[in-house]
Parts: C-alpha cells; sequence; structure tokens
C-alpha cells in the first residue's frame, strides 16, 4: 500500500495511549514531533467538534498532567534537603505554584489544532438509520467493567463516535484522498475496516514510523545500530534511580533492588525527526529485576465501615525473581551521512512522568512476611532479607521470636502498645563472607495484633578483642597529633 498520504485524523484512544501529552512533557516528545512529522510533509490534520470536545475533557485525566500539578507536593517533602545543599527552596515553591501546568497542555493542543481542517456533521438521518440497522459503531460489541469483566455496551453512547467516523467517510468520499485514522478503539477498526483510501492504524507511533518510512531519505538503521550498546549503561543507571511498583498491585512498592540483568535492546525503533545531521529516536529496553517490594494487603487489614477508610492497614513483604521492567526513552544522535560508525550519542531523555511497573509472573513471586498476623510471634518468625554489613550479599534470617524482649508496654485507647527490642541476642555468620553479625532494633506493636513500626536491621559483630584493638589504635592516632 503506497498511496500518498493527503490527510491524517487521530482519535480519543490514540492520545490516550500517550497521556495527551501535547507540550512533550517528562522525555517523550512523541506527540509534538508527529505533528511537526505532519507540517513537514504538508499532511492535512483534520478534526470533528466532537472529538475536540473529547480530548479537551479527558486532558484534564491525564497521569502526566497530575504529576505536573503534583509537583509542588514533591518539592515539598524534600525541603529540608534542599535547605542542606544551599538551595532556596521559597523560591522553587513559589515558581512551581505559579506554574500553570493544565493552561500549557491545552496551549499546545490550541498550537496544534489551530489550521486543523473541522469536519461537518453528517446528516443526523443517516446516523439514526445506522443505529437502527445495528451498523458499527451501534454493533453487539462488549467493554470491560471495573471489575474484569465483559458487558455489552450501550449502543446509544456510540452516537458521538458515528458522527465523527461518518464524517471522515464522508471527506473520503468527497475529496477521494487517502486518510489515515488512528483509532485503536474496536468501533473505529470495525467501522473502517471495509473503508477504501483510509488508511487504519492503532497508535501515533506506528503512524510515525509509517510516514517516516514513506518520505525518509536515509534508513536510520545503521546509525542506531553505531550506538546501540553505547545505550546499555545509560539504561542500567536510570533503571538504579527509579522507583518501581508491581502490576495489578495496589499501593505496591518496590523497597528494594538486588540485581538487574540486561534482556535487550529494542530493535524496533520509532524515528521522531531525521535531518542531515542529527536523528531523534525512541526506543526502549527490556530488563530482568530482582528485588523486594511492599504490597498492600486488603484482607488482613482492618477496614472501617463509618469512616470508609482501613484503620489498620496491613502491608506484605514479597520478593521477585527475574521480573521484566520495560523502559522507554528518546535518543538524539549526532550523524555522518558518509560514515554511520561516527554516530555520536548527543542526549538521552528518559520519561520521567510515568511510573515504571514491574510485570510478574505468579510462580515468580515469594512472601516473605506479613505487617500483621495474629501474634508477635508469628510475625517474627516469617523469613526476612537483609544485607549483610560486611559484603553487602543476601542474609536470610528466620525464627526471631525466641530472641525479643518486651521492654515497654502502655495502655492507650485501642488496647496495649508494647516495644519489643533486639539488642544483640541474635548472632550469626553470613554465608557468603562468613563474618559474624546481630540483629538489633525494635518492633512496635499497637493495638493487639497490629504491627505498628519495624525498626529490626543487622550490624556487624566487632569483638571484644576487635574493639580493644580499635581503641588502642585510636588513642595512638590521637597522640601523634597532640
Amino acid at each position: 500500500m503506497n498511496e500518498f498520504i493527503s490527510a491524517v485524523i487521530v482519535d480519543t484512544s490514540a492520545f490516550e495511549a500517550e497521556q495527551f501529552n501535547f507540550p512533550g512533557f517528562g522525555g517523550n516528545t512523541l506527540i509534538p514531533s508527529f505533528f511537526k512529522l505532519l507540517l513537514k510533509h504538508d499532511i492535512t490534520l483534520l478534526t470533528h467538534p466532537i472529538l475536540n470536545g473529547e480530548i479537551l475533557k479527558h486532558i484534564k485525566r491525564s497521569k502526566v498532567l497530575e504529576q505536573c500539578l503534583n509537583f509542588s507536593k514533591t518539592l515539598g517533602r524534600h525541603k529540608d534537603l534542599f535547605s542542606i545543599i544551599g538551595v532556596d527552596y521559597t523560591d522553587l515553591e513559589t515558581r512551581a505554584s505559579n506554574l500553570d501546568c493544565e493552561g500549557l497542555f491545552m496551549q499546545a493542543f490550541s498550537a496544534i489544532y489551530k489550521n486543523a481542517i473541522m469536519l461537518p456533521f453528517p446528516s443526523p438521518n443517516h446516523i439514526f438509520n445506522m443505529y437502527f440497522e445495528s451498523l458499527p459503531p451501534f454493533g453487539n460489541s462488549e467493554e470491560q467493567t471495573d471489575d474484569g469483566k465483559n458487558s455489552k455496551k450501550n449502543r446509544k453512547s456510540e452516537f458521538p463516535d458515528a458522527f465523527a467516523i461518518e464524517a471522515i467517510k464522508q471527506y473520503v468520499e468527497e475529496t477521494d484522498e487517502t486518510v489515515v485514522v488512528i483509532s485503536k478503539d474496536e468501533d473505529w477498526v470495525k467501522s473502517f475496516a471495509d473503508t477504501a483510501k483510509v488508511i487504519l492504524i492503532d497508535s501515533i507511533s506506528e503512524a510515525v514510523r509509517l510516514i517516516q518510512e514513506r518520505y525518509r531519505d536515509i534508513d536510520i538503521t545503521p546509525y542506531y545500530e553505531a550506538v546501540k550498546r553505547s545505550l546499555e549503561p545509560i539504561f542500567k543507571e536510570t533503571i538504579e534511580q527509579q522507583w518501581m511498583y508491581l502490576e495489578d498491585g495496589e499501593g505496591s512498592e518496590v523497597t528494594k533492588v538486588t540485581k538487574i540483568k540486561i534482556i535487550e535492546i529494542s530493535d524496533d525503533v520509532t524515528p521522531l525527526e531525521i535531518s542531515n545531521s542529527q536523528i531523534i529516536l525512541s526506543t526502549a529496553a527490556s530488563f530482568e529485576v530482582y528485588g523486594i517490594a511492599k504490597v498492600f494487603n486488603e484482607d488482613e487489614s482492618g477496614w472501617d465501615a463509618e469512616d470508609k477508610r482501613f484503620m489498620f492497614p496491613t502491608y506484605d513483604d514479597v520478593r521477585f525473581n527475574g521480573s521484566i521492567i520495560d523502559i522507554k526513552c528518546e535518543v538524539k544522535l549526532e550523524i555522518d551521512n558518509e560514515n554511520p560508525d561516527k554516530t555520536t550519542i548527543n542526549e538521552v531523555s528518559f520519561n520521567w512522568l510515568e511510573d515504571v511497573y514491574i510485570t510478574l509472573d505468579a510462580d515468580e513471586l515469594g512472601y516473605i512476611y506479613h505487617e500483621t498476623e495474629g501474634s508477635i510471634a508469628s510475625y517474627l518468625n516469617r523469613s526476612r532479607e537483609f544485607s549483610c554489613p560486611h559484603c553487602d550479599n543476601d542474609v536470610i534470617i528466620r525464627d526471631l521470636s525466641d530472641y525479643m524482649d518486651c521492654t515497654y508496654s502502655n495502655e492507650r485507647e485501642m488496647g496495649i502498645e508494647r516495644q519489643y527490642t533486639f539488642e544483640g541476642s541474635y548472632v550469626d555468620k553470613c554465608p557468603s563472607c562468613h563474618a559474624d553479625f546481630q540483629v538489633v532494633g525494635d518492633v512496635w506493636e499497637y493495638p493487639e495484633g497490629a504491627i505498628n513500626q519495624d525498626n529490626i536491621e543487622i550490624t556487624a559483630l566487632i569483638s571484644e578483642e576487635d574493639a580493644k584493638a580499635d581503641m588502642m589504635d585510636a588513642l595512638e592516632e590521637h597522640h601523634r597529633h597532640s
């Protein structure tokens, strides 16, 4: 299919997949790059009043916009750190609070769509005939409910889509132009299945690839291959600094990453911009990640029916092994048309506004212990993982209940509050370096059966002889400088 592409129209579902990021914030410039590409190749942008209305409504629900709006709160959490490094937090807070993030999103959308051709409404009679004859988009399609079940769609809710879809078909029929329709909506796919002169694509990135393949003068593959290996350490360093969450784990957060192993850097790239001296492309890498995460346990948590909230939230510590994580980035390359091997990486931008989720298989997930489980003994007897203070390798400790002492108790309004203390009564050797360590810290229980705080850690155990030797060394050092 090599038709000359005359026009493009983008359904709301395609923008939703990219979080309506019209300004290109946070290292994801796919949307603005796509529209620059249309201008460069003189491809007409089409739209419809219904699509414009839907897009403007959904922009306000964008997760990227939400992250931007929460920027001031994020700064506030690090207020003390700013003062330590000599940065004026008040100035930063003022700038952040004055930043009209929603306005920037709306302005970017308006700037892109100001010259778009607005398609007219088709005949209402024609739309009603489609409805009564159950023609797409008024078919018997299903949608997934919040609980994961499929249910019949309300056919009347498809009227907005029907007006937009028929307006596009009417434009194609009147102009005989080839139009790229970008949508992942099932009803749009069915509606355009047999429509001549329509190229249906399910994502903006696929549309960029299609246009670049038809109009570009150079093949980007040798330039990308020349620097692909150099991207590995950049990806790895970024992952180590990322906050991560478990996929489908409500309230989950990765608390420790013990190992990261690269699987591959993708060959599937999206060329965003191409010139004689520069290429900007989007790519991704897959990694295996090992570590520990904290996951909210609804079944073990105390629910207050009156206040409609969890009074005593419970969390499980879970170990994941070899779970998959995908990281996207945009890469700016400086190129030499005569010699691809001279290609250099100018800049790498990661999408810092999107959370990173780890994909888990059931057999990869191992429960270490529950934070709330009936009795303090059952809680302490579960396996827990630490890092050796000598060699930093993993150390697993079990059955701590015999080594605890209740050193504090106090009657409070919801029962007795207790503190259990560990003062070096548990001593063991690291299985890797065979050095001695001890368990220290405390656990607080309140109300009974609920773990309020867990401050247990392992520290290096220094023998009496080593302690005396350290003291003598310190005295000698003191005398030398006296």
